[in-house]
């Protein structure tokens, strides 16, 4: 089997070509994180205005949804932050250790984390909608847990501390379903009686979202990004080239790798981005577009 600690990104890759990714990543992401942060972090006047125009007794749930959205949005940012920029750190340090596909699936978590960032703060969307989408990600972070403390009991019954993780859960999860009543939104169950779709009057939301349709809608300039980003995730052959050499099977360093991971990455900043919003932000996501572009071209060098 083939050795990966033995070659450095800079000889297999070219030390210019590695380190211009790398110093593009990390100056579009702090950049795309300075408008997303700034979008997430000031209250949003007109979202809290329509929910003051709403029934008295909607006032309270639909501000603990719009907190919680507005927080698990912050959370998504930071991680798309982290990834990309960890993917930076590997491309711009030229006696770093080359590897074959892992870049593709750590631009594939900045990829997911983006397009659901796009989806909760989408200054299009109606209110309404972006209630239902914030419900719908409380949601099912609370099913998720649930599911994990369930698989702690199996394996530690008795325990203590699982036993107050499980009752904070519990109690979490009566409380989002009680706003969502006092709302009026309808909470719709399927197997094994977990929650899978939101109604609320005409508008209507699944808990999982959809991330092959909503990648491909929002990543306007890679849209088969989470496939193949998927591919190389669940192992499938036809992402993870291989040839056999002297009964051995080794895996060729390809630069498609880091450059199609570094415009997945730049695809997932711009979808941010243009999901606030902002006019101010047309000569960013103009730029971001070039840049695209540009590292494209790397591939014929």
């Amino acid at each position: 089997m083939q050795d990966f600690l033995d070659r450095s990104i800079g000889e297999v890759f070219g030390a210019e070509r590695t380190s211009f990714l790398g110093s593009t990543l990390i100056e579009s992401t702090k950049q795309a994180y300075a408008v997303c942060e700034q979008a997430v972090k000031e209250p949003d006047e007109a979202f809290l205005a329509w929910i003051d125009s709403q029934p008295d007794a909607q006032h309270n749930p639909l501000r603990f949804f719009y907190c919680h959205g507005s927080h698990a949005s912050a959370h998504l940012l930071m991680n798309v932050q982290d990834h990309t920029e960890t993917l930076a750190h590997l491309f711009a340090d030229p006696t770093a250790q080359a590897h074959v596909w892992s870049y593709t699936s750590i631009a594939r978590v900045a990829v997911e984390n983006a397009c659901l960032f796009s989806e909760l703060v989408d200054r299009k969307a109606t209110p309404a909608k972006r209630i239902l989408r914030y419900l719908a990600i409380v949601l099912d972070d609370a099913q998720a847990l649930a599911r994990i403390v369930n698989d702690l009991n199996k394996r530690q019954p008795g325990n203590d501390n699982n036993r107050e993780l499980s009752a904070m859960a519990e109690k979490f999860m009566k409380k989002v379903c009680l706003h969502a009543e006092n709302a009026g939104i309808e909470l719709k169950k399927g197997n094994r009686d977990r929650i899978t779709c939101l109604r609320w009057d005409d508008h209507s939301c699944p808990i999982k979202f959809n991330m092959t349709e909503l990648i491909g809608r929002r990543l306007v300039h890679f849209p088969e990004a989470y496939r193949v980003g998927s591919a190389v995730v669940h192992g499938q052959r036809h992402m993870l080239l291989t040839e056999r050499t002297n009964k051995e099977i080794l895996a060729p360093y390809d630069i498609g790798v880091p450059i199609n991971a570094t415009i997945m990455c730049l695809g997932a900043l711009h979808a941010m981005v243009r999901a606030c919003g902002d006019q101010e932000n047309t000569r960013y996501l103009g730029q971001l577009h070039e840049q695209t572009k540009q590292i494209a071209t790397m591939r014929q060098l």
